[in-house]
């Protein structure tokens, strides 16, 4: 650097600290801050050494804690220059002053001002170790902060000396508030700085190409806020703003609590509101920008996916994320190698171990990381109970300090007697909220959905109608919704005010009362949708059974290719017209169909009288009942009849007709579009999860797919094999082969 433009620099420097470098000297100067010596009218003249030897040692404590104001603002000048936000001229003599005036009182005012002096001390050593740009919003911020409430006691001082201010308690007061207030901003600054540092993206960048967590088997679907190309895939959003209100401040001031239990249980019946709670703690603590980032990582469960319900996805995906957030984590992981192991080397391995090393390099007083669990009875199985079961035990034996764990889930009764151990400030119980708050709730959320209706007072009844059930309404917006204009949002909303009566027999007595309104609703839905003629709807039905059984969330033409039919074109317009009539239950994203709700599905395969609908015939007003309902083992058995007779079909020899059998996948041109033109949507589909469907069929339907398998193996596996190796799947033919040798043969002997 040119010493002319060392001189502009400092003349810079020099303007915007305005005096700044002054104050840090030994000696006075002729600013316009007041002598630190003592009123030499004290009574106690004797004294006077004592007290100025006692002033420069504060001076100099002052002196040497400001070091770090003053390393802050240099930090923070460029985005401060120009600013109103100028440190007043000799502010420090003017807190010496203060101090020595308040230096003989024991009061709540001098150990305010001795905590700052100790806080401003710790953050030199804080701004000297962090060199990160990212930083500088955060430091400019309190950089302002700062400059405003040293601006307020330099003004205060200009009124009178320090002791004739102390004598008046409101001034003393003010004054106190001053100091309570930079202390609790520098504690919240320290914070926000430690967590800023183990959060290091551009370090984290580089930790993860080195350790290659992009090739973990962790769900990406299962992050709260996921999206594909900026398209939600599943139907998740926050609570309605003044919705929910109590809940989310006691479950906040659970998280930030250093006190409070490890593990939250929110629990509540299907549609009660669950995941949007869930989801709302996760969006508070990820993006509010007045609360700490302290969000770690999500896994919210959903039948929808295999990655979302199958238990060995979520250790690995929690560990992806929390790694992703935290350097000291990821430094600590670098050598585990459990991602494909069981539960508890998971948790082991991945979780306890690397925690435990990572929290020996955190900074003191950080706030509890949160993980949010989401709708943990969609694990498929009874892995959702393992899985709380191990989490509980580890919990409880304090090997996750530092780590918060919100779970929600059904009252399934497995997971209620794990929980029933919880202090009552760590559960939280939807059914138990009053019907009144409920209520509040849900006409806040139909008024602003619904803002067509705001003035209508059937709105109220609907509301009543929902009985507390956010499944309820918002199925019932979206059902309404399909009216553009007033009156057609006003007709729909009556034919769900005046269905058709619904009866549910003895043997379901037993289901809760808040569940009948969702029936009630599915009820309506599904009457509008299969309001053809008798003769046609079991194959609309056989879609609709199709869609909710499949493996994964297939697209219509899928569908309706599963029905086995030769007359596929029209199968696929039934099955588009299907969807578009269940709109308010079903949605298709991405060329897939997909359910808002888990409630839907269960009503489907719940078996009894719930399920069966009044339909009336379209030439006469006589009515009929339809059974809706589907038995799952049954249509899995069906499933696994249409991808054998499909595979029999679609399945030959060298399928994508490839020049040479000497090539390797990737040196053939356009090869994905060969596939793609060859191997069609639900042939692939039946390659990837025929003996899927046959495992999960029941096993007296076994025998009668027996003798399709052995056709199969005879004539077509080495096709299948072939199929499966262009989809870049042929390491699972082995393990389906298998899957499928242990059903034939537990079938033969029975």
């Amino acid at each position: 650097m040119s010493a002319k433009q060392k001189d502009k620099s400092s003349s810079k420097r020099q303007k915007f600290f305005g005096g700044f470098k002054s104050v840090f000297s030994t000696s006075r100067d002729s600013s316009p801050a007041r002598n630190v010596l003592p009123d030499v009218s004290s009574p106690v003249q004797g004294s006077m050494d004592t007290d100025h030897s006692s002033g420069i040692m504060m001076r100099d404590g002052l002196q040497t804690a400001w070091k770090g104001v003053e390393l802050l603002l240099k930090k923070a000048e460029k985005s401060l220059a120009g600013t109103p936000f100028q440190v007043p001229v000799g502010i420090v003599n003017t807190l010496i002053e203060l101090k020595n005036a308040v230096s003989d009182n024991n009061d709540e005012l001098r150990t305010q001002i001795e905590r700052t002096q100790e806080r401003l001390s710790a953050m030199e050593d804080v701004l000297s170790n962090n060199n990160d740009t990212d930083s500088k919003d955060m430091m400019r911020g309190f950089a302002e902060k700062l400059a405003i409430k040293l601006h307020e006691l330099h003004h205060i001082s200009k009124n009178a000396t320090w002791k004739k201010i102390l004598q008046n308690e409101q001034d003393k007061s003010q004054l106190n508030g001053i100091f309570n207030y930079i202390n609790e901003e520098i504690k919240d600054f320290q914070v926000r700085l430690a967590i800023k540092i183990d959060q290091n993206i551009s370090n984290l960048h580089q930790l993860f190409d080195q350790l290659q967590l992009n090739s973990w088997p962790h769900s990406k679907k299962a992050i709260y806020n996921y999206n594909l190309e900026g398209v939600p895939t599943l139907s998740r959003g926050p609570c309605q703003s003044g919705t929910r209100v109590s809940i989310l401040k006691h479950i906040y001031e659970w998280a930030q609590a250093s006190t409070s239990p490890p593990v939250f249980w929110l629990t509540g019946h299907a549609g009660s509101g669950k995941s949007t709670i869930a989801y709302s703690v996760a969006q508070h603590f990820d993006k509010n920008e007045d609360m700490f980032h302290t969000l770690q990582a999500t896994f919210f469960c959903s039948r929808q996916f295999e990655e979302t319900k199958l238990q060995k996805y979520i250790i690995p995906t929690l560990a992806y994320q929390l790694a992703h957030h935290s350097q000291s984590y990821a430094k600590s992981i670098r050598k585990c190698n459990s991602v494909h192991k069981q539960l508890s080397d998971q948790i082991n391995d991945l979780l306890v171990g690397p925690w435990q090393k990572s929290v020996e390099s955190h900074s003191p007083g950080l706030p509890p990381y949160l993980i949010v669990i989401d709708a943990l009875d969609e694990i498929e199985g009874k892995a959702g109970v393992e899985f709380l079961q191990k989490l509980i035990m580890t919990v409880q034996g304090g090997h996750l300090k530092g780590l918060k764990f919100l779970v929600t889930s059904r009252p399934d009764p497995a997971l209620a007697k794990l929980c029933n151990s919880f202090p009552p400030d760590s559960v939280c119980f939807l059914q138990d909220v009053s019907q009144d708050q409920a209520d509040r709730d849900i006409m806040t959320y139909l008024h602003d959905a619904l803002s067509k209706l705001h003035k209508d007072l059937e709105l109220e009844e609907l509301g009543r109608k929902a009985n507390g059930l956010f499944i309820y309404a918002s199925t019932a917006v979206r059902y309404i919704s399909l009216g553009t204009t007033l009156g057609e949002q006003h007709e729909l909303m009556r034919q769900l005010l005046d269905p058709p009566e619904i009866m549910i027999s003895s043997e379901f007595s037993d289901m809760p009362k808040a569940l009948a309104p969702v029936d009630a609703l599915y009820h309506q839905i599904l009457s509008g949708a299969f309001d053809v003629p008798k003769n046609l709807i079991p194959a609309r039905l056989k879609i609709l059974h199709n869609i909710l059984c499949a493996e994964e969330r297939i697209s219509t033409s899928v569908a309706a290719g599963l029905c086995n039919t030769i007359h596929v074109e029209d199968m696929e317009e039934r099955a588009d017209d299907l969807i578009k009539k269940l709109h308010a239950v079903l949605y298709i994203k991405e060329d897939r169909v997909f359910w808002y709700h888990a409630s839907f599905p269960d009503f489907i395969f719940a078996q009894g009288e719930s399920s069966k609908i009044c339909l009336k015939h379209l030439n006469n007003a006589s009515s009929f009942t339809m059974d809706m309902s589907c038995d799952a083992a049954s249509h899995h058995a069906l499933l696994a009849h249409s991808c054998l007779d499909i595979m029999q079909r679609e399945l030959h020899f060298n399928i994508c007709n490839l020049p040479s059998s000497f090539l390797e996948d990737s040196q053939v041109p356009n090869l994905q579009t060969c596939i793609k033109e060859n191997i069609s949507g639900v042939l692939q589909y039946a390659c990837q999860h025929w003996a899927q469907h046959i495992r999960k069929a029941s096993p007296k339907e076994h025998n009668n797919i027996l003798n399709k398998v052995e056709k199969f193996i005879e004539s077509h596996v080495l096709f299948w094999i072939e199929a499966m190796n262009l989809l870049q799947l042929s390491q699972q033919c082995h393990i389906m082969l298998q899957q499928v040798a242990e059903c034939i043969t537990k079938a033969r002997q029975l």
